[in-house]
């Protein structure tokens, strides 16, 4: 669970790949100011990943981050990795489509754009059920336990089947929390320099949700400060990003 919060939050990997799509579908060519500033981004990126993929670096924080172990370490980061080519395209295709003005000078409502995205994103996902059930990746072993894990869960949200009110409360930090990120992408993409930058900025997400899990501990979740060798790459990576976001967006 922690390598995906850690590495689904950031698109910038592919930072440079969204520069060349952006190109591609919009004929928008980053000065080289920016795209030094776009190559740090990606570098600092690299940088908080390193324990990550080299354990052995700090046994003592893989013990007490916990997440996957052995191949996965480096399969599960991969594998999120990949995602990022196709949201890429999609940060470029929303980039296009909510700057697009019309013949009477007004741009796309937010409200129906970000209804027709996540509309898609939810057609895409459902018809990909069946990975829950892949041996060593999902967390069922059938369709029959997929489709009673997933009752479960939603009569546990409101209550049902002896739940108390954290899953609820949870559930609803959660969309609270999703529905502010789309917005303030969507809002980025109009109102800022386009895709890039947002891949940029969301970049910081990675480091920064290392640091988040150093100061808390997950369960029971807790104020609890747990300094190692590991922290200090992810320090040095926001001493790069921040000021190379800066940098970007200034250029």
């Amino acid at each position: 669970m922690r390598e995906h919060s850690v590495c689904s939050t950031s698109g910038s990997p592919l930072a440079k790949n969204k520069g060349k799509k952006r190109y591609l579908f919009l004929k928008k060519v980053p000065t080289r100011r920016k795209l030094l500033s776009a190559v740090a981004v990606v570098l600092g990126l690299f940088i908080s990943l390193i324990p990550t993929f080299y354990p052995h670096i700090d046994p003592r924080a893989v013990r007490h981050l916990g997440g996957a172990t052995g191949a996965g370490r480096v399969l599960w980061p991969l594998a999120f990795m990949l995602g990022f080519g196709i949201s890429a395209l999609s940060f470029v295709i929303e980039e296009k489509a909510i700057k697009l003005r019309g013949s009477n000078q007004t741009q796309a409502g937010l409200v129906s754009f970000l209804f027709w995205t996540s509309l898609a994103q939810f057609l895409v996902l459902l018809p990909l059920f069946w990975v829950d059930i892949i041996p060593e990746v999902g967390q069922t072993g059938n369709l029959h336990e997929f489709i009673q894990n997933w009752i479960f869960g939603i009569q546990c949200i409101f209550g049902g089947v002896g739940c108390s009110w954290s899953p609820g409360v949870l559930a609803f930090l959660f969309i609270t929390g999703y529905i502010m990120v789309v917005c303030g992408c969507a809002l980025l993409l109009r109102y800022s320099e386009g895709a890039t930058l947002l891949a940029i900025v969301m970049a910081l997400c990675t480091p920064l949700g290392f640091i988040f899990w150093i100061l808390f501990q997950e369960k029971p979740f807790r104020w609890h400060p747990y300094f190692h060798t590991s922290s200090w790459f992810n320090i040095s990576a926001l001493i790069i990003m921040i000021p190379a976001v800066f940098i970007y967006n200034t250029g």
